[in-house]
């Protein structure tokens, strides 16, 4: 029996939003009429990380995107609160803030949970996860940088006051979210 091969290569595009969350593919398949196995490359661009994904991850990915759009929907709502949005005196954050956050979220590896975001009476706009024993908050200001603080399912603490959301993400966060990901079987494989 001859196996259908398929291949996608993501590429990001600009703007970064788009309606198929800022990836596109090329597609390459040989025909037959077994059913395809279809096996998919991912490249983030901001990580520079190359991976694979099957077909069932890839559907899911898909409807994580989804999910996404309704977190980036939350964080733009931010930028319209006003003094006191919580009653005692909150701040509203800035707009830099609110962008440094949505930039932040294309650096997350393909399959990562979605975070649950925040928002601080001081302004900070945050994310966390926890979830199969990690616990990861970040923060943003609007100064082009984020802090953040992990802990590992074995209680290993990691964290920074001071990363460029420009960046690559540190190799230990990177780790993490890679890991979170795996637990929730939406994970491209990792390259070495």
């Amino acid at each position: 029996m001859q196996l259908t091969t398929a291949t996608f290569h993501f590429v990001p595009v600009t703007p970064p939003i788009t309606e198929d969350r800022g990836w596109l593919y090329e597609a390459t398949t040989q025909s037959s009429m077994a059913p395809p196995v279809v096996d998919f490359e991912v490249v983030n661009s901001a990580s520079g990380h190359v991976g694979t994904a099957s077909a069932g991850q890839f559907t899911e990915m898909r409807q994580e995107a989804t999910k996404i759009d309704r977190l980036e929907a939350v964080l733009i709502a931010y930028r319209g609160l006003d003094h006191d949005w919580d009653g005692y005196g909150g701040q509203p954050p800035n707009e830099a803030a609110v962008d440094d956050a949505l930039a932040f979220l294309r650096l997350l590896p393909l399959g990562t949970p979605n975070p649950t975001p925040t928002l601080s009476n001081d302004g900070e706009v945050g994310f966390f996860w926890k979830r199969d024993g990690y616990y990861i908050d970040i923060g943003f200001y609007g100064d082009g940088k984020y802090s953040y603080f992990g802990e590992d399912p074995n209680g290993v603490e990691f964290g920074s006051d001071s990363e460029l959301v420009e960046s690559p993400l540190p190799d230990e966060l990177e780790g993490a979210f890679f890991d979170l990901a795996a637990g929730e079987n939406l994970a491209p494989e990792r390259a070495a």
